[in-house]
């Protein structure tokens, strides 16, 4: 306890035994190692934490958000302009890298971390990977690709011929001019023998078609391949012998243009049996509901291809006749009878060959 009127040193009496020992007066040496800063007469006293000795460098913060959003103005244009092989580019992957750094460091700079972040924000929503990815799904979507098509790309989307083929070989086969007139003179020859044979008359043909031919660099080239009309009879065919008397006669035709006796497509060993049954309704030619032959010149590419539709032969569920009756809704062909018509390879037409030899030119 403490005594009242003892001496500062002597204030502890035998009941503090282990208490520290009092301060002196003036307290401990070395006790205020830190003392305000002594400012001039008449100057303001800063408030307790103030960091007026640290300027803040807001103008930071918002340079780099400006230098995100104008770097995803960049990405937008190159991948439109550019297409992706430029997106992907060194230059791009290295203005990314030091548009992070940028905004890194105001990110860790007093007063522009919160301009910063949003600087952050903006490129991680919006870089290389996002930007590059939203391209791919938005031309997936559209099926538009050509901004992921580089210069060399679409260079030889372009190429007139076909990939690995010799122009001069393709350029020098027949025209399509003179696929025509074969066909139409080979395919006039048949109709005129079985006309006269079995008295057959024919529908109204099937429009010719020419379907493109790829270049094989991701475009078309500017050859084709030539089906000629499709000419059949308003009459059906009916049972093996007929059918085959049919044949004999359209043999006799060919014949006479130079080629062997017509190959069939349907007999047992060509195919497998099963395929057989799927496309013909037999792996058994006289059950068959379909016959097919074809006759070709292996040089010229050119290649007749005749039918039988027998739908007497049909199978037990009817899917042939079904087929047929689908088929004659859209265009109007008859449900059964002989089918005649022309494929050819690769040809193009003579009014373009000039315009082919100078667009060549230029790959060359």
């Amino acid at each position: 306890m403490v005594i009242p009127g003892e001496a500062t040193s002597n204030r502890y009496v035998a009941s503090s035994d282990g208490a520290p020992p009092v301060p002196p007066p003036g307290g401990y040496r070395g006790a205020q190692r830190s003392r305000a800063p002594q400012l001039p007469p008449g100057a303001p006293v800063p408030p307790r934490g103030s960091t007026a000795d640290k300027p803040k460098r807001t103008w930071m913060g918002i340079a780099a958000l400006i230098v995100a959003a104008v770097y995803v103005i960049v990405l937008v244009i190159v991948l439109n302009v550019g297409g992706s092989h430029t997106l992907y580019g060194f230059n791009m992957l290295a203005l990314q890298i030091a548009v992070l750094v940028f905004v890194l460091v105001a990110l860790f700079t007093p007063g522009a971390r919160g301009w910063g972040s949003a600087a952050l924000a903006l490129c991680l929503v919006a870089n290389v990977a996002t930007v590059g990815a939203a391209g791919a799904l938005t031309s997936a979507y559209t099926g538009n690709y050509e901004n992921l098509k580089s210069d060399d790309q679409k260079f030889w989307e372009k190429y007139p011929g076909i990939k690995d083929e010799e122009p001069v070989y393709l350029i020098g086969g027949p025209s399509y001019e003179e696929y025509k007139a074969d066909a139409d003179e080979l395919l006039g020859q048949v109709r005129n023998r079985l006309t006269t044979d079995f008295g057959f008359s024919w529908t109204e043909p099937a429009d010719e078609m020419k379907r493109p031919i790829r270049n094989g660099y991701g475009g078309e080239s500017w050859f084709f391949t030539y089906t000629s009309e499709k000419w059949m009879t308003n009459e059906a065919v009916h049972g093996v012998s007929d059918k085959t008397a049919v044949m004999n006669s359209i043999n006799s035709v060919v014949n006479d243009f130079g080629y062997d006796d017509m190959y069939s497509l349907t007999e047992p060993g060509y195919r497998d049996d099963k395929v057989l049954e799927q496309l013909y309704g037999s792996a058994e030619p006289t059950e068959q509901a379909i016959w097919e032959f074809y006759a070709d010149d292996y040089d010229a590419n050119f290649t007749l291809y005749v039918q039988i539709v027998d739908l007497s032969m049909d199978t037990e569920d009817g899917r042939f006749r079904k087929d047929r009756e689908d088929w004659n809704a859209r265009s109007g062909e008859p449900l059964e009878g002989v089918i005649l018509y022309v494929v050819t390879g690769p040809t193009i037409s003579e009014d373009d060959e000039d315009a082919f030899d100078k667009l060549l030119a230029e790959y060359e």
